[in-house]
């Protein structure tokens, strides 16, 4: 989405702080990068499986975060991360980087720079469920595909059960388009599938929102920009 002449949209201020506020970070995956150890997406796969509820037997969130993958095994997931460009969310404690979560562009639609959506896909490990730093993290992560993929609008696929994202998204601005009957696979079953959008022009309205309200409310949680 082009910027006004001399205007910088809060995305691109994001952008210029290298999408990090305090020691939270949202950071493009390249295992030359010092922050990603040998062996770092399979740690973080397997940090997935760990379960909070109980409620998903083996495969912990994957089955949500991956919504209609038949595979949600080690080798399979690892194959599609590989050729996925993922942002990592995590924080850093010294100069140590600590996963908490992903965020990824599944399909891409469109072409050139003005006319570009995706359908996107996240998930936090559970330690870091209903915190601070998930929301801080999910607005850096959003913020870092919407820029550096270049889109005009970012779409979400969930499974119809799946109550918990549909609530945690929409505070983003993400809202309910349609639900398809036997849209996805599920224990090699077709099921329902609801699909969701988040235009760029919303999102940036609900984070220069969520600025204003943490300034207002004098918390250096998530300073103005």
């Amino acid at each position: 989405m082009a910027e006004e002449e001399g205007v910088v949209s809060i995305l691109e201020s994001l952008k210029l702080d290298n999408y990090r506020i305090g020691d939270l970070q949202a950071i493009a995956y390249d295992r030359r990068n010092p922050a990603f150890k040998p062996g770092f997406l399979s740690d973080l796969y397997f940090k997935f499986l760990h379960n909070r509820y109980n409620k998903r037997p083996g495969t912990g969130i994957l089955e949500n975060m991956l919504c209609g993958f038949e595979d949600v095994s080690h080798d399979a997931v690892i194959q599609f991360w590989l050729r996925t460009p993922l942002v990592i969310l995590g924080i850093w404690k010294a100069e140590e980087f600590t996963p908490c979560g992903l965020c990824f562009p599944a399909l891409m639609i469109g072409a050139g720079q003005e006319e570009r959506a995706c359908y996107g896909g996240y998930g936090f490990l559970p330690e870091w469920w209903s915190s601070y730093e998930q929301e801080v993290l999910t607005i850096l992560g959003i913020s870092a595909l919407f820029v550096e993929m270049q889109l005009k609008v970012l779409h979400g696929s969930r499974f119809e059960t799946n109550d918990l994202t549909a609530k945690y998204m929409q505070r983003f601005g993400f809202r309910d388009a349609a639900t398809l009957p036997a849209q996805m696979t599920r224990g090699g079953k077709l099921v329902s599938g609801v699909m969701s959008t988040l235009p760029r022009e919303v999102f940036e309205q609900v984070v220069e929102k969520m600025v204003l309200e943490a300034y207002r409310a004098k918390t250096d949680q998530i300073p103005a920009l």
